[in-house]
């Protein structure tokens, strides 16, 4: 087997490294090694192909790591491009993700009684929430400069309660959820699901 660029993720579970394989018997697929263990990465095929990308014949390159969505994005050497959970292998990576920065000062600096001088929530629009499972996705506030303020719980109903940071000690946020879906279905050439402030 031949191998290529691997790519080295690293999250509050611990340190993984992804590298490609092909070669003899092997149309393409991906091995997985955790640092924090030293051994392969548990829950992950050893080797995990990707049986529906072009047959299986994907000649896996190098990959990379979108940590938005929390996918890995594979390139084969004959162009074939496709994504991977780098928790199960599985092709593609069902998982999905928004972002919104939000500064109160730019909607109102006067300071007048009534106008909003706070942080309340944000909520998944457009989306059927039957297709999230929010006990596996993530959501993280976190400064202008990506220091982590606070990473609240995104509720059953699609919100996130963002009143418990200070707009005076963070006059600017950033959320950025990251979704663990159970299906597409929500996603089609009609239907935008985002992430918005209220």
């Amino acid at each position: 087997m031949l191998t290529f660029n691997p790519e080295t993720v690293t999250t509050d579970t611990g340190t993984r490294s992804y590298f490609p394989v092909w070669g003899g018997t092997v149309a393409g697929a991906t091995v997985c090694h955790d640092w924090t263990t030293a051994a392969p990465c548990a829950g992950f095929p050893m080797p995990a192909p990707h049986p529906g990308v072009n047959g299986g014949a994907t000649r896996d390159y190098g990959y990379a790591y979108d940590v938005t969505t929390r996918c890995l994005i594979g390139l084969g050497d004959a162009g074939v491009l496709f994504s991977l959970d780098p928790a199960s292998g599985a092709t593609p990576c069902v998982h999905s993700g928004a972002a919104v920065t939000l500064r109160p000062a730019d909607f109102y600096c006067d300071g007048a009684t009534g106008h909003v001088q706070g942080y309340t929530r944000a909520r998944l629009t457009d989306i059927d929430l039957s297709h999230v499972d929010p006990a596996a996705s993530r959501v993280l506030v976190t400064d202008p400069d990506r220091t982590p303020v606070a990473a609240p719980a995104l509720a059953p109903d699609g919100t996130v309660d963002l009143s418990g940071i200070s707009a005076t000690a963070h006059p600017a946020i950033t959320v950025t959820a990251q979704l663990a879906l159970t299906s597409t279905g929500g996603f089609t050439t009609d239907n935008h699901p985002a992430l918005v402030v209220e």
